[in-house]
């Protein structure tokens, strides 16, 4: 009986270290003005899976507009446009 308990939760563990490893995904979302805002806050994401969505967003390039992170790290979000 322990050792089934055990593995069951082990098994729910290992559930949540792969959800925490592919984290939420934020969408991409276009601005009025041509732009895209996205965001990859929280404790999963980092810089560079904001890098990386703009990159799939703009297949040949793309200018970064603002850059803006809170002190605490939580908080991670970019303003970019595709270049022509």
């Amino acid at each position: 009986m322990i050792r089934s308990t055990v593995y069951l939760m082990l098994l729910f563990s290992l559930g949540a270290c792969q959800q925490l490893l592919n984290g939420q995904a934020q969408p991409v979302r276009p601005l009025s003005n041509g732009e895209y805002h996205v965001s990859c806050s929280g404790s999963v994401e980092s810089w560079t899976n904001c890098n990386l969505k703009a990159m799939r967003t703009c297949p040949n390039g793309y200018e970064q507009i603002s850059r803006e992170e809170n002190t605490m790290g939580t908080k991670s979000e970019i303003i970019f446009r595709c270049s022509k």
